[in-house]
Formats: C-alpha cells, structure tokens, sequence
C-alpha cells in the first residue's frame, strides 16, 4: 500500500517539467497534469477551513460528484463535540 511518503508524492527529477512528462502520461495522472497547466488543482486533498458548520449554517464541502462523504475530527473549547 502506498503511503503518506508514496513515491507519487515525491517531486519529478530535477529539469523535467508538464510537458515533458504529458507524451506518456494516461488516465488520472493526465488529468491532474492538464488541469495543472491551467492553473487547477485537479485533486484537492487539502482539508477544508473555514467557519465551524451547524445544521443553521453549515460548512459547504465542494465534491466532484453529486455527493461526498466527510467526518469530522472534533474540535475543541466552544466548538467542542463527541466524535
């Protein structure tokens, strides 16, 4: 299994660049390096920030799809929860 130190995750080799890499690139990785041409991040696994959510005014997770499934991790002091 790939890890948080994965070799994916690991910088190209020192003068390769996109458009070196995109003769021979397929599938996801085409995709993330497309849209890293123009400017997108194709992938966003950055966790969300913003204001705490409640059922009044919640937090809006954006998706790719229709739907997404999200957690919580729990906060604490006056936003503190049983997780």
């Amino acid at each position: 299994a790939l890890g948080p130190s994965s070799p994916a995750d690991k910088p190209a080799a020192a003068g390769t660049s996109v458009e070196d890499v995109m003769p021979i690139a397929t599938g996801l990785e085409r995709e993330e390096l497309e849209a890293e041409l123009q400017g997108k991040k194709r992938f966003d696994m950055d966790p969300p920030v913003g204001p705490f959510g409640t059922k009044e005014a919640p937090a809006v997770i954006e998706s790719y799809f229709d739907k997404r499934i999200v957690g919580c991790p729990g906060d604490e002091g006056e936003d503190e929860h049983d997780v």
